[in-house]
């Protein structure tokens, strides 16, 4: 029995089954009907670090542990997806469980997660502490970090803490690194909400000792006696070549998730609710497409305040007196896109009179969801377990991709509050996710911007998906020392913060143009290796600006490509407002890429980076100004970059020799 695809393949020799690619391979014995993995090699090094006969998988009931025996069939099939590239998926199935492993081409990891049925229910049992993933490793005087990313994104400059262990744990966070002496090692991410925002809270996502390491969470406790409840996935993969080596490979398996789409995920947005807030109407949307098409920027939203409704109507009538076809018609005519706010979760009170069934209510009839809102309305948590319910907010949003609508800016509320009559939390969180995946089948090309803003959202899970992330509010309003006021370093913070674990291709990140003491340029400069967001007013800018941003936005599209094509890192300093700091997008497959450098308020002319994975001769050429290229013979010593003046960049591009 045998399957292939590219790199990657599939055998069973009697009772051996076998899932691997030219970076990894991974076997099992299910000698018994037991499943247990034997092997776990990283195929550049030859380490094999399985030790023993693993125990697969633990799932916790309230009886105890229940183990994955009694192995009945063993399938393994390749997989096309809207939302990742083709794999190779092997399917272990028994006759309350299935496990399941999906290995990309060419990527150093295999990912994992559990099917669980039951024909009786199983209510209040403590099935979020199952162990999804375990794996028996030599791991044996290595040491270990934990990465838990954050959200509430608008009350915290500080979205990564990372960990250092150097023994066995309980161990909280999406990312798991664990590297002996030799700089070899194996890393764990968890595909879920942040660790503060997870449906059904745990108090640890990993335990690692010497001897292995186990994924705890399953994202429910309740399995209802007929359905089919899928857990949260996690992925194990091998790498060598220190910590950078380590984010290399967790890279290269998430450029294989989260599948880019150039057409769909590459934006330069603008969003005028900096400026605007609800304040929006017919003739300055209109002004702010005209000002897109004059800069080049690819997108201008509609945000909240386009219904009298909140969520739910018609366009407002005062606002937008010919509903939306003369913005529509003329995004279209100039070649920009358009992106309209949407809350997926909730709907005007008012317009539920009709529909009392669609109003979410916990077992004791009480609305689950209540939030005043703009202009007076009281926004109501909605049904979408409800068939009727979830088919109205379905063609909701298709009524507006049919107008022109490309793109829909998710304002999705608080997920662990829909514990209703119709379905519990993780009911509703996957009717949210299946309302996405239908809309961008139906409706191909069409995409989502996640607002991660708030709590308890799917953000980090399957907001990637199906779109971008729009990371945070900033405003210039705002004191200096609020956590919201827009400041260009704290900005290139967090996005230097994010970097290493969320790829910032799929990152929607601000600017405010026009803050006292920094050129346009650097401004734009600063979000570059994300997907810049216009968070203003484009018809506000001044001449003087649009002036220096428009050669910038050319050539930054001429090499934002490229850019996206390699895997993004942080360079130098974290900012701080006074640092030396950067990025670096490397492509492994052609030795090339780009160097992103920023001199804040720095008194230094001069500093030293170090640029990751070049060790041989590497050529640097300035793609932003006219400063001279250069070769570097000893690369991995550093690079020595002068900037004459504060609050400056440049941009390099480089090649180095194979």
């Amino acid at each position: 029995m045998e399957k292939r695809f590219k790199d990657c393949y599939f055998r069973r020799e009697g009772d051996v089954v076998v899932l691997g690619n030219s970076r990894i391979e991974r076997a099992w014995t299910i000698e018994g009907k037991d499943l247990s993995t034997i092997r776990f090699l990283d195929k550049r090094t030859g380490w094999d670090w399985a030790k023993g006969e693993s125990p697969e998988s633990a799932i916790t009931t309230h009886d105890g542990l229940m183990f994955l025996d009694i192995v009945e069939s063993v399938t393994a099939e390749i997989v096309e997806t809207p939302i990742s590239e083709p794999c190779l998926q092997v399917r272990f199935e028994g006759p309350q469980w299935a496990k399941c492993f999906e290995l990309f081409p060419k990527v150093p990891a295999i990912r994992a997660w559990l099917e669980l049925w039951l024909e009786w229910d199983l209510h209040l049992s403590n099935l979020g502490y199952t162990r999804v993933e375990e794996l028996s490793l030599d791991l044996e005087g290595a040491t270990m970090s934990a990465v838990e990313l954050h959200d509430l994104t608008d009350v915290t400059n500080h979205l990564a803490t990372v960990r250092e262990f150097d023994r066995a744990g309980s161990l909280v966070g999406n990312n798991v690194f664990i590297e002996n002496a030799r700089g070899e090692g194996v890393f764990a991410y968890k595909e879920s909400p942040v660790p503060n925002s997870q449906l059904y809270p745990v108090y640890y996502d990993f335990q690692a000792t010497e001897y292995g390491i186990a994924g705890i969470g399953s994202g429910f406790h309740n399995l209802p006696a007929g359905q089919t409840r899928r857990t949260y996935a996690f992925t194990i993969g091998v790498y060598s070549g220190g910590r950078d080596g380590g984010i290399l490979a967790l890279k290269e398996y998430q450029a294989a998730r989260y599948k880019l789409q150039p057409e769909r995920d590459y934006i330069i947005a603008a969003n005028s609710w900096g400026d605007f807030h609800t304040d929006i109407n017919e003739a300055n949307i209109l002004a702010e497409i005209e000002a897109a098409a004059e800069l080049g920027i690819e997108s201008v939203a509609v945000d909240a305040g386009w219904t009298p409704n909140v969520m739910g109507g018609d366009p407002d009538p005062v606002k937008f007196p010919n509903g939306f076809a003369p913005i529509c018609r003329r995004a279209k005519e100039l070649g920009v896109k358009l992106e309209l706010w949407m809350v997926p979760t909730r709907l005007d009170g008012a317009l539920l009179k009709d529909h009392p069934d669609w109003v979410a209510r916990t077992n004791n009839l009480v609305p689950c969801d209540l939030q005043p809102s703009y202009g007076g309305v009281m926004l109501t948590g909605i049904e979408l377990c409800n068939p009727e319910c979830y088919r109205f907010m379905k063609d909701y949003f298709l009524r507006f991709a049919d107008e022109r609508f490309e793109r829909f800016k998710m304002d999705t509320f608080q997920c662990d509050g829909f514990d209703t009559l119709e379905g519990d939390l993780y009911d509703h969180y996957e009717a949210l996710r299946r309302l996405m995946h239908e809309l961008t089948v139906e409706r191909p090309g069409l995409t989502f911007t996640q607002d991660s803003t708030r709590t308890n959202r799917p953000i980090y899970d399957y907001y990637m998906d199906y779109g971008i992330i729009f990371l945070e509010n900033r405003y210039q309003r705002l004191p200096l020392e609020a956590n919201g006021r827009y400041l260009p370093w704290k900005t290139l913070r967090n996005l230097w913060q994010m970097a290493p674990y969320i790829p910032p291709q799929k990152l929607n990140m601000e600017l405010s143009n026009d803050e006292e003491g920094y050129s346009p340029e650097y401004l734009l400069a600063t979000v570059m290796f994300a997907n810049p967001l216009f968070w203003e007013s484009l018809a506000a800018i001044s001449e003087e600006s649009k002036k220096a941003l428009k050669p910038l936005i050319a050539k930054y599209k001429e090499h934002r490509s490229a850019i996206y094509a390699g895997h993004i890192f942080p360079l130098g300093e974290i900012p701080d407002g006074m640092a030396w700091t950067g990025f670096q997008s490397h492509d492994p497959k052609t030795n090339s890429g780009y160097l992103i450098v920023y001199r804040e308020d720095n008194p230094e002319p001069s500093y030293r980076f170090h640029p990751k994975f070049l060790t041989q001769p590497t050529r640097f050429e300035s793609v932003s100004d006219d400063s001279p290229a250069f070769t570097c013979e000893r690369p991995e010593e550093g690079i020595d970059v002068t900037l004459a003046e504060r609050r400056t960049y440049r941009l390099y591009r480089y090649s180095s020799r194979a």
